[in-house]
């Protein structure tokens, strides 16, 4: 079955957003088709619709699957890996941002506590973008936490993305209240 002209409009826009952004082409092109797909990919289905090599698609895909765009899942029977969108992708792709965040901050204070004292100025700065990426951090929780709190409103949609998704709602704001924050 051939892809019709819209979405394959939208695969070679979104190929073309991720290398504008300096990720690989073909990683946006594989997100975006598996946006429009109904069910899990294969490896092979991937390649073979997107034309490109299997090794590009399976290196793509364990990269959009680090950042929580896409999870890999099986088929009874089948012994080959398929590829789907992660059902919770807004929460996952959220707290990938703020991990490399927070890891950039613990870099930022380390540094800002071994510089010597002629580095003062350079201490100010280091410091300044510290606090901006900490209140970043707060933000995407609270981003996360109002999130949640939409799917939980619209949790009597019957599909299995909204239905994960609302586990994934109830879960972060458990977490919100433990941590002060939230309903």
């Amino acid at each position: 079955m051939s892809i019709p002209h819209a979405a394959q409009s939208f695969i070679e826009r979104m190929g073309l957003h991720f290398e504008n952004d300096g990720l690989p082409r073909i990683a946006g092109r594989i997100k975006a088709f598996l946006l429009l797909s109904e069910a899990p990919a294969s490896l092979e289905e991937l390649a073979d619709k997107l034309q490109v090599s299997k090794a590009s698609t399976s290196t793509n895909c364990r990269l959009l699957e680090r950042w929580g765009f896409v999870e890999r899942t099986s088929l009874p029977g089948d012994r080959r890996d398929y590829y789907r969108i992660a059902p919770d992708v807004f929460f996952r792709s959220l707290d990938v941002v703020r991990k490399q965040m927070e890891e950039f901050n613990r870099i930022l204070e380390e540094t800002s506590k071994e510089l010597p004292p002629s580095y003062e100025v350079g201490r100010r700065r280091i410091d300044r973008m510290h606090a901006f990426h900490s209140f970043l951090v707060k933000e995407l929780e609270a981003i996360n936490v109002r999130w949640a709190e939409r799917e939980l409103e619209a949790a009597d949609a019957a599909d299995e993305d909204t239905r994960a998704s609302v586990e994934r709602a109830e879960a972060e704001l458990e977490q919100a209240k433990k941590r002060g924050r939230g309903r």
